[in-house]
């Protein structure tokens, strides 16, 4: 195993203490967790690649197909209190399921959803040829698993109490979260993708989203299917693996099958998987706002000469309001890049609207345990009224906000 270097790290600043332990039932972590001499500042790409080849760490095979390590992880339906009315009981906190075998279990594309749902307009077929918006599969490591149940944010009262109170919201160190896209495939090229078998029909995986709290912002990277084909469609996408004519480099290239081949990744598919970016600031050392974009996931938001994808900007603004309100994802086709702003979460008295929610948007899942709330997207960004003995915005700097 190869040894962690122990980041420093930043928090957000209210006026209350950091969020304590609520449950009197802690879910308990079987021991697995990813380490990693790599600085996710100096070295970026490589540090993606190695949680890549960590997460797609092989576990005994099922009759389903080949499985990896993120695969035996929660799925939001294993955590939140849903609208069907599972794990709706407050007396009674998720306790981390035991894995038995992966089944494919897709859903729409979050992104999609959440701006459809802002009066956006679906992607061109120039821009998305053949993507379905069902084929997503979402899933979360134990450490993330136990933040979310042990301080009862898995349903959405508990997340209005932690408004309430200005309670910090920051994941452990070791959380991370895991967006996958599967496609069906044929059977006589499966074997080009990391797949799974449903019935009589087999899914070829060709997006992959991971997200680790190893940094306070936390640290994101995208990947893609070599055979995506618009893989590299958006502006500032695709640059670190390729030379100008868009040729793998054939050094960095040996780099990464190093790490894949460390990691036990010895099945040729994993060779068509291309990094498309990492992101872990809201800006560049110039003061311009990065962006990272995958061509599945954020197909709402980039073209061949825009792109308004930021992943740290969007999960910045997954909030909670006291009466379960949030901010909006974005709107019309285009996300939030670039630094996040005060009076986003802040009034112009220092009361707060919203309470950031760690970066984490599957937080949204969490339904009221009461009846199921009829969340209307197209109100997002409205916020309850203030009250005056509210909590307070002292400053927020895990934002860069003062």
């Amino acid at each position: 195993m190869i040894r962690s270097t122990v980041l420093s790290l930043l928090v957000i600043c209210f006026l209350q203490p950091a969020m304590g332990l609520n449950s009197d039932k802690p879910v308990q972590c079987p021991l697995s967790s990813f380490h990693t001499d790599l600085d996710p500042k100096e070295d970026p790409q490589m540090f993606a690649w190695a949680l890549f080849a960590y997460v797609n760490q092989s576990v005994p095979n099922t009759e389903s197909g080949p499985t990896v390590l993120w695969e035996t992880w929660a799925s939001p339906r294993d955590l939140y209190c849903s609208k069907d009315r599972t794990n709706c009981d407050p007396d009674n906190n998720p306790q981390w399921p035991a894995f038995k075998g992966h089944a494919l279990n897709l859903g729409p594309i979050t992104q999609i959803e959440m701006l459809a749902n802002s009066n956006a307009v679906m992607p061109s077929p120039d821009t998305a040829p053949g993507v379905s918006l069902v084929g997503q599969e979402l899933r979360m490591n134990c450490p993330t698993f136990k933040h979310i149940s042990d301080n009862n944010l898995w349903y959405l009262e508990g997340q209005e109490k932690a408004f309430e109170s200005g309670k910090e919201v920051v994941f452990p160190i070791d959380a991370i979260e895991i967006k996958a896209y599967w496609i069906s495939v044929d059977e006589d090229v499966k074997s080009r993708y990391h797949w799974q078998k449903v019935g009589s029909r087999y899914y070829g995986l060709v997006s992959l989203s991971i997200t680790s709290r190893v940094l306070p912002r936390w640290f994101w990277a995208t990947f893609e299917h070599v055979d995506n084909p618009n893989r590299c469609i958006a502006p500032k996408t695709c640059r670190e693996y390729t030379s100008g004519s868009g040729n793998i480099d054939p050094g960095v290239a040996s780099k990464v099958r190093s790490v894949l081949r460390g990691n036990g990744l010895t099945e040729p598919w994993w060779l068509n998987y291309r990094l498309d970016g990492t992101q872990f600031t809201f800006t560049d050392e110039n003061g311009l706002p990065t962006v990272l974009a995958n061509s599945i996931f954020e197909s709402l938001l980039i073209s061949r000469t825009s792109n308004t994808s930021s992943c740290i900007t969007c999960h910045a603004r997954a909030t909670v309001d006291y009466q379960g309100n949030r901010l909006c994802a974005g709107r019309d086709n285009t996300g939030n890049v670039g630094e996040p702003l005060r009076a986003w979460y802040c009034d112009s008295s220092g009361h707060m609207k919203f309470l950031p929610l760690g970066f984490v948007w599957s937080l949204r899942e969490a339904q009221s345990i009461h009846s199921t709330v009829d969340e209307n997207p197209k109100k997002c960004d409205n916020h309850a009224p203030i009250r005056v003995t509210g909590p307070q915005c002292v400053s927020i700097p895990f934002l860069a906000i003062n």
